[in-house]
């Protein structure tokens, strides 16, 4: 066939073979679905829509832009040429035209999603050199609704590692459990993915009860990384601009791996001053602690100091670096300076199990060691463990006063939600039987990913005792599911609080409580007046024993003064 020069919109008729495939389109090869009753529908009627293809470099070819399953499907249809329509595009321009053509399709995966915009991305960086104004770049190619937030999780997926892609691409997890995942680096990666495949459940069958694998959901999900893996970096034991502490990761104050530094990403993580990788603050804490050894050791003028660690080794779950341990059973002890012996060193305290093990020491604190005062002739009978003072009176009284003004918010906010699940449970329902079956379905699911400990404060909130299971334990999960039976509306009102129970919840915005306050018309300054009077009433009654115990003490003392 004799090339023609190309028109805009001109349809052409090319011979099948004269054409081949993108390498660089989105969507990979087309599946083999759906190809065998697209050929018969092409052998029947013909390609209804025209290809669009871009002159190859051999001499009339063509490379498919988009419309590749139309092609394969002509040929299995045996059909000579196949209608198309021609563009001289560049291999960027025709690379950024498969994409935006292909994220119309609805069935589009959304790692073939991040794999697109990965190659946008990387066009667009070396054009700005600057990774912010590159997302921005790709969102503007893409339209309005491609967001730069919404382009960088996408993005991020593609730093998924082999298993959670297979996973993902299997159905096993969801989009949300793949957003949180791609976040982290691969080893933290590793540790939830171990954590959300392997998490059993005892579901109950026809056969009696089994253990099951059940994914957990993606608020459950969330939550376990918040816990285990984010840290807070306000409380960092080490300095945090101090880049040599890592090298390789450089100071936190610029970590791509702070959530400060990355929002689009860590929207709905409330504090900036987050850091997600759990194994290089570790090794900063880590290389801080043998600094300020090394530092104490030279101020003392000796090689090395010993690493003290003041509890049960056992306790360290953190692995903080300690060469001896002080605890009751250990053969080592803590002397007093002056009254060393031989085997003594000098130490520095790096890790404490408990405030209560410290008698006022604290991290960094230099001390002086024997590490066998059992078999030791001068400290055989010093003992350097510290006794646990008593609290008196007085002092219990004013730590419950204290704890009861700190609790005293949250004590509000349970009170309103409480009033917001008892008012949802009275409302009427007006549902369909139909439309009854799918909020009891979302209800369902709603309570399955709500985290263990908020199945119990709800049961607590209501004042319900759980029943027990079949090995005698508290079923708190089954007993806050039993109490809302036929009213689905009422437990997703529910699940919905307490997804958010302690003040806050996982996003920014994410208080639900207010809405739901004005949506059933309660009082909400009544409740919290009401509240507040019972912890005041609780207050004055402490206050007033502390007052007629100091009274007693004085009277008593007065007359024993009296009798001298």
């Amino acid at each position: 066939m004799a090339t023609q020069p190309a028109v805009a919109g001109e349809i052409f008729s090319i011979p099948v073979d004269s054409i081949f495939p993108s390498k660089t389109n989105p969507r990979g090869r087309p599946s083999p679905e759906g190809i065998e009753d697209l050929a018969a529908d092409i052998a029947r009627r013909g390609v209804q829509q025209p290809i669009v293809v871009r002159p190859a470099k051999a001499k009339g070819n063509y490379e498919i832009i988009f419309g590749e399953r139309r092609w394969t499907a002509s040929r299995k249809a045996k059909q000579e040429t196949v209608p198309c329509v021609i563009r001289d595009l560049s291999d960027k321009d025709a690379y950024e035209a498969q994409v935006i053509e292909n994220l119309q399709r609805e069935d589009l995966h959304p790692l073939a999603e991040a794999a697109a915009f990965k190659r946008l991305y990387q066009d667009a960086y070396k054009e700005t050199k600057h990774h912010d104004k590159a997302i921005e770049l790709v969102a503007e190619k893409l339209g309005k609704k491609r967001a730069p937030e919404f382009i960088a999780r996408r993005l991020k997926l593609d730093d998924l590692d082999k298993e959670a892609k297979l996973a993902f691409q299997k159905g096993t997890l969801l989009l949300g459990h793949a957003d949180e995942l791609a976040r982290l680096r691969p080893e933290e990666q590793q540790a939830a993915l171990q954590w959300l495949l392997k998490k059993e459940r005892e579901i109950q069958t026809a056969a009696g009860w089994k253990k099951a694998n059940i994914v957990p959901g993606v608020p459950e999900l969330r939550l376990w990384i918040q816990q285990n893996l984010f840290l807070d970096l306000t409380k960092a034991p080490f300095d945090t601009k101090d880049p040599s502490l890592n090298p390789e990761m450089g100071a936190c104050t610029t970590c791509r791996f702070r959530t400060g530094n990355q929002p689009a990403l860590f929207g709905d993580v409330q504090k900036d001053e987050t850091c997600t990788v759990p194994t290089c603050w570790t090794a900063k804490r880590n290389n801080a602690l043998v600094q300020i050894a090394d530092t104490r050791a030279k101020e003392l003028g000796v090689k090395r100091v010993l690493k003290v660690g003041l509890g049960y080794a056992s306790w360290n779950n953190s692995k903080v670096p300690v060469d001896v341990y002080i605890e009751y059973s250990s053969t080592a002890r803590i002397v007093k300076k002056g009254d060393e012996c031989k085997q003594t060193q000098a130490g520095v305290i790096t890790w404490i199990a408990h405030p209560s093990d410290a008698a006022g020491r604290k991290e960094g604190d230099t001390v002086f060691v024997c590490p066998k005062a059992t078999e030791c002739p001068t400290h055989k009978k010093v003992d350097s463990r510290t006794a646990r003072t008593l609290k008196t009176f007085e002092q219990m009284a004013d730590t419950r006063i204290s704890n009861l003004r700190q609790e005293t918010p949250q004590r509000v906010r349970a009170a309103l939600i409480a009033a917001v699940i008892r008012h949802a449970m009275k409302a009427e329902l007006s549902l369909s039987r139909k439309h009854l079956g799918k909020f009891e379905l979302m209800a369902g699911q709603m309570h399955s990913d709500l985290f263990f400990d908020r199945h119990r404060d709800l049961c607590k909130l209501l004042g319900i005792e759980p029943t027990l299971d079949r090995y005698k334990n508290k079923d708190w999960r089954g007993t806050s599911e039993s109490i809302f039976s036929g009213n689905p509306v009422a437990l997703m009102v529910a699940m919905t609080l307490m997804h958010s129970y302690h003040s806050g919840g996982f996003g920014r915005n994410g208080n639900p409580l207010p809405e739901f306050l004005r949506l059933y018309k309660i009082k909400a300054i009544a409740i919290e007046k009401q509240v507040k009077a019972e912890i005041g009433e609780k207050i004055a009654a402490i206050q007033e024993s502390l007052r007629k115990r100091k009274a007693k003490t004085q009277k008593k003392s007065s007359s024993t003064t009296a009798r001298k």
